[in-house]
């Protein structure tokens, strides 16, 4: 058995004193969230309320310069309560892209993203087929370069049991209505 010497450095932990704006009551204690650095701040969206039986849809906002938390308030509603969605963060388009995710007894296969310059969500790839509603999967936003970017989706749980497909979702350009899936390792 060889073991290679490591480069990296020891991590550590660090606990930040979090406070609210205006007297909010933020963060929400949530579990099975998703959450994005979307530049300097922290996206926190969906999961479970405390006590783990209400999905929840409220997005929250950790500033993290300030450390300071807030609701997020955007000019339209949010997306349906779910728990265990993705999300991922677009720097170029200043986008968070929102996947999937279930409310206790539906899994969804929904794409959302939220305008961070406005705050205003919109629904994303509505235009086309993609992965089948699931939950408990992983997503990334993979810069290909170029300006070619695609949110990657992996596995997850189905309605037939747990997956090992690979999507790709062109989030490059365009209106998100009209950004399109691909499966990788599908047949051409």
């Amino acid at each position: 058995v060889f073991l290679a010497a490591c480069s990296c450095p020891t991590p550590s932990w660090e606990a930040w004193q979090c406070g609210a704006t205006a007297n909010e009551d933020v963060p929400t204690a949530r579990s099975n969230h998703a959450a994005a650095a979307c530049g300097g701040h922290l996206l926190v969206f969906g999961g479970w309320s405390a006590g783990g039986d209400v999905p929840l849809a409220h997005p929250e906002l950790l500033h993290l310069e300030t450390r300071c938390w807030t609701h997020c308030s955007t000019h339209n509603a949010p997306p349906p309560p779910r728990g265990n969605p993705t999300l991922a963060y677009s720097p170029a388009r200043h986008l968070a892209v929102l996947y999937g995710g279930w409310d206790g007894s539906k899994r969804f296969d929904d794409v959302w993203c939220l305008d961070m310059d406005v705050w205003r969500w919109h629904r994303a790839a509505t235009a086309c087929d993609g992965p089948s509603p699931r939950t408990d999967h992983a997503a990334v936003l993979w810069d290909a370069g170029g300006g070619d970017e695609r949110l990657l989706v992996f596995g997850g749980s189905t309605g037939r049991g747990s997956s090992d497909e690979l999507w790709s979702l062109d989030c490059s350009g365009g209106e998100p209505a009209r950004w399109r899936w691909a499966r990788f390792g599908a047949a051409a």
